[in-house]
């Protein structure tokens, strides 16, 4: 009887720990799984930019899938047909990989940093996010880089950028990757797992 008892108890024990495992993997891994959401564009427009086309790249020091973007924005380096910037959101910091500003930076693009709560302000809750601006200062898109279902080198950005020059349909790829925003990070991490 005993035994049996203590098995009971090891059954309960296990089927515990396997629910908080669970519960940790899928808040763990659910940044990269859940699309974020694209608030309204909130800044006020600025306006033209010059004769030309703007991308913008909103990343943070703190992603992953930001740091392999800034290195693919390296490899390939600004483009002829538009002006970028890089908008490191929370910090320009980059400690896992201290010589990725300088390379941006020889790479001709211009760099700024804003907190969390002005990105969050500005209707960006997350990264990666690219958004493209016509001459005029329209939004012609916000989200992604690539599809979810592609490999993760395939970024769409040129593509994106060629196509809404020739006035062509373009991709829309949905945004997946890190929560900077107070409100996203509670919703997708509840517990702060991500921080431990």
């Amino acid at each position: 009887m005993e035994r049996s008892s203590d098995g009971h108890l090891r059954a309960i024990g296990f089927a515990f720990w396997l629910i908080a495992a669970t519960f940790a993997a899928s808040t763990l891994t659910a940044w990269h799984s859940v699309s974020l959401p694209l608030q309204p564009e909130r800044s006020k427009p600025r306006g033209g930019h010059g004769n030309g086309w703007h991308l913008t790249h909103y990343l943070s020091p703190n992603c992953a899938c930001s740091r392999a973007i800034a290195r693919y924005l390296i490899a390939r380096g600004t483009l002829s047909k538009a002006t970028e910037e890089i908008v490191f959101i929370g910090s320009s910091d980059i400690p896992a990989e201290n010589g990725l500003l300088d390379a941006l930076n020889r790479r001709g693009f211009h760099i700024t940093s804003v907190s969390a709560e002005t990105a969050a302000e500005e209707g960006v809750e997350g990264v990666p996010i690219l958004k493209i601006e016509a001459p005029d200062g329209s939004i012609r898109f916000r989200g992604g880089y690539r599809e979810r279902s592609t490999p993760p080198e395939a970024y769409l950005d040129v593509a994106i950028l060629s196509g809404l020059i020739a006035s062509q349909p373009v991709p829309n790829p949905r945004a997946y990757g890190c929560a900077t925003s107070r409100r996203m990070r509670s919703l997708l991490d509840p517990l702060s797992l991500k921080s431990l």
